[in-house]
């Protein structure tokens, strides 16, 4: 029998725990390892993919690599390490045998149900199943794993723009986790992050910079990101003057820009990435503040949707019941097309006032209410019955 050198029990090792190997590596952007990628690997990355699993080299080794898939490494002396929290994979189950093993379980507890009650009961299930939010660690090329934690449904979609040194701009609602989840890309990358928040006051010079009375030359944080690489967050860019954002065409477009002191080479890790409440087409009923974008400006970014992620809202909130409370309102608002926000800032700001011994009735005019008209809290009020 041949003997197998170190390298080929690891691969032997690999391939019998391939599955759980992916598996594990499912919330990275690594790709799906196949046996010819094993068939190519060397040691460090047969050891690399032998601490995804939780397994210590030296006692696969050891053990001549026969261990049974997703078994635990039988050794005495040396612990197996704690392998990487990612969320595990579910098992597909057809809506048929889903909805058949509810009407198992109504039948036990006595009574007669149709199919609709059998359905909505299943919707629920389904609800609950799907709004579980686990905590996702990426992997980027070579650099250590990050744990993100908690992180929006369009998290990877902007982490798979960002990889690619492509500029981004998200379109959302007021308080749907933007801001926050540029902020965890750059984290996730391992690159250094500056913001700015756009208004009708900022002017070119916060971008560009300036030279002082002495000629010194006055620097930026768009300045530093540009020129040393990172992650540029440019907040409420539809709240800016449009004649000011025009000196990021340049920017984005070509491999340089004019500042005050002259011309700088934009660095290959710099990433912008902006949010905005509109599609840069103007102001709407609901944000009536915002500017049209210029169309040239807008053609520098790629756009993601970033709608309210609510099941991440009641993964992060402390208060549940309050957190159902506030988006049954913004469900309720949306129906109505009011032109009110119901945004997760109202769960979040809502479940300190409610901790802190303020009346519910009062929380609710505070931080869901506030500025609503008789007529409006009427219809809500009205909506939110007939919803029950």
């Amino acid at each position: 029998m041949k003997t197998l050198n170190k390298n080929d029990i690891l691969k032997k090792f690999i391939r019998q725990n391939v599955n759980e190997l992916n598996d594990r590596q499912s919330t990275t952007i690594e790709p799906l390892v196949t046996g010819t990628d094993i068939a190519k690997a060397n040691r460090d990355i047969l050891t690399k993919w032998c601490e995804v699993l939780g397994r210590d080299v030296q006692a696969v080794l050891d053990c001549n690599g026969e261990l049974p898939v997703g078994g635990d490494v039988p050794t005495e002396d040396q612990p197996t390490p704690t392998p990487t929290p990612t969320p595990a994979s579910q098992p597909k189950v057809s809506t048929d045998a889903k909805a058949q093993a509810v009407a198992q379980l109504l039948s036990q507890i006595g009574g007669s149900y149709d199919d609709s009650q059998i359905n909505a009961r299943l919707d629920a299930v389904e609800k609950a199943l799907n709004s579980t939010v686990k905590n996702v660690t990426v992997k980027v090329a070579d650099l250590p794993s990050v744990d993100c934690g908690k992180v929006h449904k369009r998290f990877k979609d902007l982490l798979a723009v960002a990889s690619n040194r492509l500029h981004a701009i998200l379109v959302g609602e007021a308080g749907s986790f933007k801001t926050s989840s540029a902020v965890k890309v750059a984290d996730a990358l391992q690159l250094e992050h500056s913001s700015i928040s756009v208004c009708q006051q900022t002017t070119k010079t916060d971008f560009l910079g300036y030279n002082d009375a002495n000629g010194n030359y006055v620097t930026t944080e768009f300045r530093k990101r540009y020129e040393t690489g990172g992650v540029f967050i440019l907040d409420e860019i539809d709240n800016g003057n449009a004649n000011v954002l025009s000196v990021l065409n340049s920017a984005l477009a070509n491999g340089s820009c004019a500042f005050a002191d002259g011309m700088v080479k934009r660095h290959k890790d710099f990433i912008l990435i902006a949010t905005a409440n509109t599609f840069g087409n103007g102001a709407n009923a609901q944000y009536v503040g915002r500017n049209q974008l210029d169309s040239a400006t807008l053609d520098r970014f790629v756009t993601i949707e970033w709608g309210y992620d609510e099941a991440l809202e009641m993964a992060i909130a402390s208060n549940k019941e309050w957190c159902e409370t506030v988006q049954s309102y913004r469900k309720a608002v949306a129906k109505l097309q009011l032109r009110m926000v119901v945004s997760p800032r109202a769960t979040f700001q809502g479940e300190k006032l409610l901790a802190s011994g303020i009346k519910l009735k009062d929380v609710v005019d505070m931080v869901i209410l506030r500025g609503a008209t008789a007529d409006q809290i009427k219809k809500i009020v009205t909506e939110l019955k007939g919803a029950k």
